[in-house]
């Protein structure tokens, strides 16, 4: 692997309050960690490969940075820090905030109902609301299947082409699973639809209005709705590799920008440490719907979901974060920003499904956190004996889904809906999930009973 960008060694000052002791342990701390340590996170990235870029920032400041593997295979081009990617679903925190900007002048409201917006829209859908439609909880099926994809591509078309039946006919078609409120359930045509309602709203197209609310003022000039027609400078070409294959370059009639809304942007890794910097100063938004953009939200049950409005929520170790991640065809993104601390960390990368594991891609930003954070979890059990009282079945009232812990091959995995998944040992009760980006902290209740506690902007205990 070559690193076209790195510092060697970074210093930083973290100024944070937590929850546990390493939080406080590290308040107010200067930490130090050496680029080899980083360069060996990112050491899954081949040489003569797609790459990607990486970029770490405190308070809008570079600790680290680099650019991997190549940028056009056919020209054998290395990677740049300043090559553009479509961000795929990292696009989503975008339309969100356009929401809330429209919110805060008055034009907008979260418990708006989406038919005050598109006519005939289906009475089965009458409770769905924005604030419905930004945390995936509508009810509105998604099938993410060709044939979905491609009839909103036609509506997309036919909008541009001032026909009259379009994207307004594609939602009026729209079904439903459940009644909104009830669940996540993670959905594209949401902020397909969030999309059109900003251009009603606004009286102009997404990408102009999100040009001129946020882009032209922060300087951002490398984000934009993706086109293949259009000539975009550093533009890092798209690959894709199935099965150990060639890479091939993405289709032309792949253009995510039929994703539009829900995954259509392309950006550089230095304008979305702008973009976060800037959001979570305050500077676009509002603290108050800043806030209300991070905090998890609350279903009808009562229970809390992992995500807020467009983002979704973790935690390591005592430190919450902000999150999201996209993936298309012939790119991939992934960015952590940490509000206590002040830590951005991005990874764009030029190919949707590569040779090597894209898990590593994804893993890659967190890790480097844990190294910065004192919370590293990619180590050995330290007593194989302790955890065994942690295994069974753990439920709360707070949470629709219970926390099974097994033990397999001497580790512990939480089972869930993407399989077993490890538990990483921090200390001989804490744990990081790396897919589901939570921490488990394992500890007795006054009644003396085994307890698990988790927390991603809410605190959850689950009794055993």
């Amino acid at each position: 692997m070559k690193l076209n960008a790195l510092l060697p060694l970074l210093f930083f000052s973290l100024s944070c309050c937590g929850q546990n002791e390493n939080v406080e342990k590290n308040q107010n701390s200067e930490i130090k960690i050496s680029g080899e340590k980083i360069a060996n996170i990112l050491s899954f990235f081949p040489d003569n490969e797609p790459g990607g870029t990486f970029l770490v920032t405190q308070n809008g400041k570079t600790i680290a940075s680099a650019a991997l593997g190549k940028n056009n295979l056919e020209l054998d081009e290395d990677m740049k820090m300043e090559n553009v990617f479509n961000i795929a679903s990292v696009t989503k925190p975008f339309t969100a905030v356009a929401i809330f900007k429209l919110i805060e002048k008055g034009k907008i409201a979260l418990t708006d109902r989406v038919s005050k917006f598109v006519p005939d829209f289906p009475k089965e859908g009458e409770g769905i609301t924005i604030g419905h439609l930004l945390s995936h909880s509508s009810g509105m099926e998604y099938k993410n299947d060709e044939d979905q994809r491609d009839a909103f591509k036609k509506a997309i078309v036919m909008k541009r082409d001032n026909t009259s039946i379009s994207v307004v006919e594609y939602f009026t078609k729209e079904k439903f699973d459940t009644k909104p409120g009830n669940k996540h359930d993670y959905n594209n045509v949401a902020y397909q639809l969030l999309g059109y309602i900003i251009e009603q709203i606004s009286g102009k197209p997404y990408e102009e209005y999100l040009k001129e609310t946020f882009f032209e003022p922060l300087n951002m000039n490398n984000t934009l709705l993706e086109s293949t027609a259009k000539v975009i400078k550093n533009r890092a070409t798209g690959y894709d590799s199935f099965n150990g294959n060639d890479y091939h370059i993405r289709k032309i009639d792949s253009d995510d920008s039929y994703f539009y809304s829900a995954g259509g942007l392309m950006s550089t890794i230095e304008d979305l440490s702008i973009w976060y910097e800037a959001l979570m100063g305050y500077k676009i938004i509002g603290k108050a719907n800043v806030e209300k953009l991070i905090t998890p939200i609350k279903y009808n049950d009562g229970t809390y979901g992992g995500n807020g409005y467009g983002v979704f929520t973790g935690n390591l170790n005592g430190h919450n974060f902000i999150h999201h991640d996209g993936l298309g065809w012939g790119y991939g993104s992934m960015l952590l920003y940490f509000p206590e601390s002040k830590i951005f960390i991005a990874h764009l990368r030029n190919c949707g499904y590569c040779k090597y594991d894209i898990g590593n891609s994804y893993s890659a930003p967190i890790r480097i956190a844990a190294t910065l954070l004192d919370s590293e979890y990619l180590k050995d059990y330290e007593d194989k004996t302790l955890f065994k009282k942690y295994i069974g079945t753990y439920s709360s009232t707070l949470s629709q889904e219970d926390k099974v812990i097994i033990e397999k091959d001497d580790k512990l995995f939480l089972e869930s809906k993407l399989g077993s998944l490890q538990l990483n040992p921090i200390n001989d009760h804490t744990f990081f999930v790396e897919r589901l980006n939570e921490t488990l902290s394992f500890g007795k209740s006054s009644e003396n009973k085994i307890e698990l506690t988790l927390n991603k902007g809410v605190t959850i205990v689950y009794e055993k």
